[in-house]
């Protein structure tokens, strides 16, 4: 049987959240340049990876949105992975202020776990455009969106 130290211990699995991070990044499609917005269980992690990576225009969604609602974001990548209403509630918030044309990026246990986000993005008033699912280890869901006009 293999022995572990706690030290390398800690660095696999640090190293496995680091590469789960990179790959939730990735898939959101966001680039150097966009504001991007992290919401939901692990957002601090989401963070720090983000400034880690070089984005300087990154924030966590806040209940009272304050001034930053005015700029809207290109990304809002919504992180942890269980559908509740901390997480309905975060989404719900950053949702407003995704700009025409933005992303949402979340990470499901399930895809069923979608209509609750669909849900959110359009009681918000935003349309999807396009939907890509990634099913390989994790459940990962990007919906492009546009702000749906006034009939």
């Amino acid at each position: 049987m293999d022995s572990f130290c706690v030290p390398e211990l800690l660095e696999a699995v640090a190293s496995r959240e680091n590469a789960r991070l990179d790959k939730l990044i990735r898939f959101s499609g966001a680039r150097l340049g966009q504001s991007v917005c992290v919401a939901g269980r692990g957002a601090v992690d989401l963070l720090v990876a983000l400034c880690q990576r070089q984005f300087q225009r990154v924030a966590c969604v806040r209940r009272s949105t304050g001034a930053s609602a005015d700029e809207g974001n290109d990304v809002l990548i919504v992180g942890g992975s269980t559908v509740s209403e901390c997480m309905i509630a975060s989404l719900s918030e950053g949702v407003k202020l995704l700009k025409d044309g933005g992303a949402l990026v979340a990470r499901l246990d399930r895809v069923d776990d979608d209509c609750e986000v669909q849900a959110c993005l359009t009681a918000a008033g935003r349309e999807i455009t396009s939907t890509v699912f990634e099913l390989s280890d994790e459940v990962l869901v990007r919906h492009t969106v546009r702000v749906k006009r006034a009939a």
